[in-house]
């Protein structure tokens, strides 16, 4: 196993048995990967082995499994930290006694310096009008465009963060068609234990809906969860009927990967993700076996 450092670059492994292009990548590591310590990489080596057909143990990650592993740790990922790199805010912003965009960006990093947060999704800032928009169009979508309004109204969020919106959303929903809400299901996909546990305090123990709002613990990406979704639905829906998903701010969250070619017709090639050895000669004699395998058939689609 190599030596790891808490440096870590991008390689453009190149589909050549044996052969690594010299290229770098200038781009850095999005912010939330760039946060992770040496030890923290090293301790996701060892725990999730790589499975790639042109990876040896310990060799370079696919891009998307790196972002996974970054973000969604069970628990050492960005999102699933003891304390919530999101929070949200103790009362909506009075917009009212806003007066221009100079005091608006005032009161924003008031916010943020009270809070200590990394960042605050518009969902949090537009409390509860955000939410309660997005709630308006649901409703209407079911009365004009759907015809559907008869229907027990189903609504699935993946990544229910702080569950602000699910709050804006069934608060609005009960109050001005309470027949609707007396029938519906709210259900949110977390990955996060500790973001659902911040879900079910608001929306369970300060909101009251525990007979609407129901959290599914798993990976949004994965058949299973769905399943689950699925299951967790009270008697009187039925899997034929619309559904309402929403996706917020996950969306730029989303494991990807990155591929290239230098020319228009030259290989296509794929982003890995490798440590900065302490010795440069014996990782490079590393990464060239460990991309020894790669051929056009091996990329990941």
């Amino acid at each position: 196993m190599l030596a790891v450092c808490g440096c870590l670059k991008f390689f453009w492994l190149s589909q050549n048995c044996g052969e690594t292009s010299s290229m770098r990548l200038a781009a850095l590591l999005p912010r939330a990967t760039c946060l992770l310590s040496s030890s923290y990489i090293q301790l996701i080596r060892h725990i999730v082995p790589c499975t790639r057909t042109y990876c040896s143990a310990g060799g370079p990650w696919l891009y998307r499994d790196f972002i996974q592993q970054s973000l969604y740790h069970p628990t050492q990922g960005y999102f699933n930290k003891p304390q919530p790199p999101v929070k949200r805010l103790a009362e909506p912003i009075n917009f009212n006694r806003i007066l221009n965009q100079a005091e608006y960006k005032m009161v924003l990093s008031r916010v943020y310096k009270d809070l200590q947060v990394d960042w605050l999704t518009p969902v949090e800032v537009f409390a509860p009008w955000y939410g309660r928009a997005i709630a308006r169009f649901i409703l209407e979508t079911r009365k004009h465009t759907l015809h559907s309004q008869n229907q027990p109204l189903a609504i699935v969020e993946i990544g229910g963060g702080t569950g602000t919106l699910a709050a804006s959303i069934l608060d609005y929903i009960a109050g001005k068609e309470p027949v609707t809400y007396s029938a519906m299901s709210y259900t949110t996909i977390e990955i996060s234990s500790s973001l659902a546990a911040m879900q079910h305090d608001l929306l369970v123990q300060q909101r009251g809906h525990s007979q609407t709002w129901r959290c599914v613990a798993g990976d949004a990406s994965q058949v299973s969860s769905w399943g689950n979704v699925a299951a967790s639905l009270p008697l009187q829906h039925n899997l034929q009927q619309h559904c309402f998903v929403l996706m917020m701010e996950v969306l730029d969250n989303l494991p990807h990967d990155r591929v290239m070619r230098q020319t228009a017709n030259g290989p296509w090639q794929q982003a890995a993700i490798v440590a900065e050895a302490q010795q440069q000669q014996q990782q490079q004699q590393h990464i060239a076996h460990g991309v020894c395998n790669l051929q056009p058939a091996n990329i990941q689609q």
